[in-house]
């Protein structure tokens, strides 16, 4: 094994940003000294809303809610008169107040479908669930299943650890992983560590889905965004000491789990240190045991709060995460260890001036490690043991500005820069001959600098959205080997590329009529390549047969989306309609070489090439019913085709028709529900990938939780209930997934 002998990361300075406050001018009527506070909720999630534009009507007195969704108006607020709040995708609303009221106003907004991303919250049980989100905590193994209950999210599964978000269809340099606002990259030259991998369920407090390129601000990646965010601890009036315990197995998957939690909480500082343990035996299908397909892993956090001032509020978050004897039964090697280390720290300061509501700044970074081993097998992939390490490191800096512009206009303006290493190797151990080393990734170098703005509105009828995003990308292959190894497949290979990637959004609301809200959405998205369709040598790719090689002559890819989202909703009823179409130009795939040497192992050689173009077509349904005395039903569908023209083929890994549907009894302090999900036969699939056809399947869960006294709380489930043998589109291999799995947990939060 050998590493760059330049790892150090790139710095990156933050500036000191310096801000004056802005004296309102006292509106007729008005009280100096008084105050009008409260909380700005979503009506449907109950989540609270960060951004929310807050004002008194016919004086100049307006704030905007901050990440707790809270806010504050002080000074000359009139002893009565009108609250306005308005936020994009969400109904204005107008309240009427007496100044100095002692308990905090509560204000819930109606969603109108113009935020085309979907968001799931762990921090708290809610009474209301938004369609598809409701399968619970304990029922979900791991992060990834917790994702893949929303339409349209699916996992790319290599074992029973680590499977790989997919949003319709799209993955790898396609999705942007963002944890707690920060670019991470796996190590892994085959992609057996995303991000999602190294943030355990138990510590997640929200996650935020975008499809498309609808978030500039998380990044252009045409396929979506994944943004993780751990839960934090709060500030008390008090100091006051709060825990937390927790435990749980999952007979069938063999896997068990140990969690803690730990903070203390004051007016001006709250910490919080939290860990989870877990372990995995080979699992258990229906026809046998799955060898190779257990690990281990020990994720912690520890974050600190502190209040820096008024509205002001500075954070220092630590993360690790440590997995290993990790099996891959479709592989033909497992994982040694994979590792992630993080460190952030971030200012936000809200009420900043007249128009500047909020800001917020943070630099981090984060490093992973990972190391693929063969130690464990007896048939080789090439009939010799091979050690596969790689690294990245990680250094960024992120902002954001909320601003007011005017009228019933919010504003955001952004700016992002990160550089990423990315270095990896192999070396191959023949029986009875010297050591052959390889460089798999040679020692890249990739940066970004990308300002961002977004505006939120109202248009007449319509709410409206627009948001701008342009990136320069630049990357540099510096390991002379790994260039030379590249120029035998592209002579006179340039290995530095520099790339500008313009990025922009328009989403459209309006209420057709009662009860009917439409939306119409457009985004224009690119993405550079990745650093293995760039860069990669020799890397064999299990679900085709193939070995690849980068071109780092590639041309990003371009994606033109276009959405239409209707949601009906009657009372608590709700019903979901979104219809897409992708065309994305210079599309990567893989083509297949004719110049490579032939080898045994392998069905031959393809190296990466822009196809003319791609499209993506598809629909999603989601549904959320509530029938009387807290049983509520809901589901969903989803069916998406992806067609690379000018190869006439299907685009590989795109999953089939699937849906689910569930019944969920709230009676008491205790929650039951019962579950069918499934998917029909996959029969579009890529021939040049070597597609197999999948076979139709469904599977039923049962599961149910309860209170049983204050802070304690009892969870049992049972997952794929009959027993069935099954597998996924998107599961490598032929291996099945686990059979019946009875899970239980208990946990404690005082």
């Amino acid at each position: 094994m050998r590493w760059s002998s330049d790892s150090r990361p790139t710095t990156l300075l933050l500036a000191a940003l310096l801000c004056l406050a802005a004296r309102a001018t006292p509106a007729p009527g008005a009280k100096p000294g008084g105050s009008l506070q409260g909380i700005v909720t979503d009506k449907i999630t109950r989540a609270p809303l960060e951004g929310a534009h807050v004002w008194i009507e016919g004086t100049s007195l307006g704030t905007a809610t901050d990440a707790s969704g809270r806010f504050l108006l002080t000074g000359a607020v009139p002893a009565s008169g009108t609250l306005r709040i308005t936020m994009l995708g969400y109904r204005a609303k107008n309240i009427e107040y007496s100044a100095g009221e002692p308990k905090p106003l509560t204000i819930a907004l109606r969603p109108v479908v113009l935020d085309m991303g979907r968001v799931l919250v762990f921090s708290a049980p809610r009474e209301e669930e938004a369609p598809g989100l409701a399968w619970g905590r304990e029922a979900s193994p791991n992060t990834e299943e917790a994702l893949a209950s929303l339409e349209g999210v699916d996992l790319l599964r290599r074992g029973a650890f680590g499977q790989e978000p997919v949003l319709r269809g799209l993955s790898g340099g396609r999705v942007t992983m963002l944890v707690d606002g920060m670019r991470v990259f796996g190590a892994c030259t085959d992609r057996m560590d995303p991000a999602t991998s190294y943030v355990d369920l138990d510590a997640l407090g929200r996650a935020s889905i975008h499809q498309g390129a609808f978030a500039p601000q998380h990044g252009g990646a045409i396929g979506g965004t994944v943004a993780l965010e751990h839960r934090k601890p709060a500030f008390a009036g008090s100091p006051a000491l709060s825990y937390g315990f927790g435990s749980g197995y999952r007979w069938g998957e063999n896997a068990g789990k140990l969690q803690g939690r730990l903070a203390w909480s004051a007016p001006g500082d709250a910490v919080q240190l939290q860990g989870v343990y877990r372990k995995a035996e080979d699992y258990r299908a229906p026809d046998g045991v799955v060898n190779f397909s257990g690990y281990e892993k020990l994720n912690g956090s520890l974050v600190w709060l502190h209040r820096a001032g008024r509205g002001q509020r500075v954070a220092l978050e630590l993360l690790s995460d440590d997995a290993w004897n990790i099996g891959y039964a479709a592989l033909p090697m497992d994982v040694g260890y994979a590792r992630f280390r993080s460190a952030s720290l971030a200012w936000s300061g809200s009420r900043i001036a007249r128009r500047v509501p909020g800001a917020r700044v943070m630099v981090y970074h984060n490093r992973v490690d990972h190391w693929m081993d063969d130690s464990k097998r007896r048939d080789l992939l090439m009939g010799m043991r091979m050690d596969m390490p790689g690294r990245t490191r990680t250094t960024g800096v992120t902002s954001a500005l909320r601003f007011l512009p005017g009228g019933d206009w919010t504003g955001t303006a952004g700016f992002e820069a990160f550089s990423t290493s990315f270095f990896a190797d192999m070396t191959m151990y023949p029986a009875g001959g010297a050591p052959m080393y390889l460089v798999t990734w040679p020692d890249v170098l990739t940066t970004s600098l990308a300002p961002t703005l977004a505006l939120r509105g109202v248009l007449g009828p319509l709410n409206a959205a627009l948001s701008l995003r342009y990136e320069l990308h630049a990357s540099e292959a510096r390991d002379p080997q790994g260039v030379r190894q590249l120029e035998t497949e592209h002579p006179r290979v340039d290995p530095r590329r520099r790339d500008s990637l313009p990025g922009a959004s328009l989403s459209l609301a309006w209420n057709l009529l009662p009860g009917w809200t439409s939306t119409i959405a457009y985004a224009y998205g690119t993405r550079p390549p990745t650093v293995t369709e760039a860069y990669g040598y020799y890397l064999y790719d299990a679900s085709d047969g193939y070995l690849y090689v980068g071109n780092p002559a590639l041309r990003p890819e371009r994606s033109h989306q276009v959405e239409w989202r209707n949601r009906f909703h009657a009372g608590r009823a709700t019903l979901e309609v979104t219809a897409y179409h992708y065309l994305i130009r210079d599309a990567v795939y893989g083509a297949v070489s004719e110049s490579g040497v032939p080898l045994p192992f392998a069905a031959g050689w393809k190296h990466y090439e822009n196809a003319a173009e791609a499209t993506l077509d598809g629909v999603e349904l989601s549904a959320l019913v509530p029938v009387g005395s807290g049983l509520a039903f809901y589901g969903g569908l989803n069916a998406q085709v992806g067609v690379l023209r000018d190869e006439q083929d299907y685009l590989p890994m795109m999953p089939p028709p699937e849906g689910h549907a569930a019944l969920r009894w709230r009676h008491g302090k205790s929650v039951s529900e019962v579950r069918l999900r499934g998917a029909l036969a996959q029969r579009r699939n890529s021939s040049l990938a070597r597609e197999q056809e999948t076979a139709a399947w469904a599977v039923l869960g049962l599961s149910h939780g309860a209170a049983l006294v204050e802070g304690v709380t009892l969870s049992l489930a049972v997952d794929n209930l009959a027993d069935t043998r099954y597998r996924e589109h998107l599961d490598w291999g032929l291996t099945p997934r686990p059979g019946r799995t009875w899970s239980v947990a208990l946990r404690l939060d005082r």
